[in-house]
């Protein structure tokens, strides 16, 4: 979205979870991995992706790069059989807090999934702090990031034992 009242150019590259230069195949655009456009004063842009290839699904992560100010969004899509679709939404964000806060709920069979990216020169540690509905800290782990890398995963997938629980990391 561009938040400026004039035009400006909005540049998007893709990237491997390993950090490396990644092509996707992108409505409208072809296979890529770097795409500019124009974006009009208060103006909307939308990229979006074949979702998958060859039936396997493709994981990374992008930047976003603009001629002035723009506010930008990942939409994520699951389509599964005759279920309805779901989405999530997660904002990007050009200077990202070192701490945050994300609630859960493990009951009934959900998961939470988290992604990181490393932006950083050199590799690191994310400490997970998990606290439960009264803000005791009940679990913590950590998870290495490499530089330049992205890491996705389910909470539960990591640490088993957060099943069934509710509260924040």
């Amino acid at each position: 979205m561009n938040l400026a009242n004039i035009a400006q150019r909005v540049t998007v590259n893709f990237w491997s979870d390993e950090g490396r230069s990644l092509s996707l195949p992108v409505v409208s655009f072809g296979t890529a991995s770097s795409i500019y456009f124009d974006l009009a004063a208060n103006g909307l842009g939308v990229l979006e992706t074949v979702g998958s290839v060859g039936g396997s699904s493709i994981s990374g992560w992008a930047t976003v790069t603009s001629t002035s100010t723009a506010a930008v969004s990942a939409v994520f899509r699951r389509r599964i059989g005759t279920q309805p679709d779901s989405e999530a939404a997660s904002p990007m964000v050009v200077n990202p807090p070192q701490h945050f806060v994300l609630p859960f709920d493990h009951r009934d069979g959900f998961a939470t999934g988290l992604a990181l990216v490393n932006f950083g020169a050199l590799s690191s540690k994310v400490f997970l702090t998990f606290r439960d509905s009264g803000g005791t800290i009940f679990f913590a782990t950590t998870t290495p990031v490499g530089k330049g890398q992205h890491s996705a995963f389910s909470l539960l997938v990591q640490s088993p034992t957060l099943a069934g629980a509710v509260g924040t990391l």
